[in-house]
């Protein structure tokens, strides 16, 4: 296994699951990089989200056979994964849908990325509002709606004053450059690296049956350490393809999902009067 696979050992969730959770933190709604960031005092923790308008949920997975390997039976429980990890994350471009729950947060999204970094999507963090996100050419930008241009940060106070709220509202915020690099947001984007580092070569992994999903049939394949479980589900003719990933442990539940592999994606930056700077407003 290359050395860019196994660098970063960690256990489960403190790898994929804590990144994509860490968009829980109500703070990364500024484009700060503030992944220890936790909920308001002032509020109670939140039910289950209410649908998000424009996410449809990219299928769950139903048994087809306990027993039954699935797809690649000729691949090992670990090997398969392996395989699946590297395959996947080389292919150009691919839209991933999520969904990621805390004993207080919920978030969903839905992002195309390409293998270059550049990403297009949107997530909804329930009574907390929806925000778009865009990077094009290592340019990040945030487009909040209106409920969270006023939702509290940790420290109960809004990221955004009333005049910067109403400056940017329907409008794109330009994230310097430096805000953006480490931000859990943005992370979401480096899908290579969020599959690798939620990969670790030492579990091992076990073929727990054949699951179909969207109407395609795949391999599952489990593994657990002392407090955290991953699930792989992993299909894909010729050559293996992560199609969901699902992980719990003590940061929380969710899954990633790549529901198409292989897709067109040219995204471009917003036009000039959509965007604002606020770094330039706050100086």
């Amino acid at each position: 296994m290359p050395d860019a696979l196994s660098a970063r050992r960690k256990p489960i969730t403190t790898a994929a699951l804590t990144v994509a959770l860490a968009l829980l933190a109500v703070a990364c709604q500024n484009g700060s990089d503030d992944k220890g960031a936790t909920p308001s005092a002032s509020k109670p923790p939140a039910p289950s989200s209410p649908p998000a308008p424009g996410f449809t949920p990219p299928g769950t997975p139903e048994l087809v056979h306990a027993k039954m390997p699935g797809p690649h039976h000729e691949f090992s429980g670990p090997a398969l994964v392996e395989r699946a990890v590297m395959d996947s994350v080389n292919d150009p471009s691919f839209i991933v849908a999520m969904d990621m729950r805390s004993k207080s947060n919920h978030t969903r999204g839905r992002i195309t990325i390409s293998g270059s970094g550049d990403c297009e999507g949107r997530l909804f963090r329930g009574r907390d509002g929806t925000m778009e996100i865009l990077r094009k050419d290592g340019q990040a930008y945030l487009r909040p709606d209106e409920t969270m241009l006023r939702t509290p940060g940790k420290d109960g106070v809004p990221a955004y004053s009333q005049a910067e709220a109403a400056l940017v509202k329907g409008k794109w915020i330009k994230v310097p450059k430096a805000d953006a690099e480490g931000n859990a947001v943005f992370d979401l984007c480096d899908f290579k690296k969020l599959i690798h580092e939620g990969y670790d070569p030492d579990l091992r992994y076990e073929r727990a049956g054949t699951f179909k999903i969207r109407g395609t049939r795949t391999a599952r394949v489990t593994a657990k350490d002392s407090s955290s479980q991953v699930t792989y589900y992993i299909a894909g003719n010729p050559s293996p393809r992560l199609w969901r990933v699902e992980l719990s442990g003590p940061e929380g539940t969710g899954y990633l999902a790549v529901t198409d592999y292989h897709i067109p994606f040219f995204p471009q930056e917003p036009p000039a009067g959509q965007i604002v700077d606020l770094s330039q407003q706050r100086s």
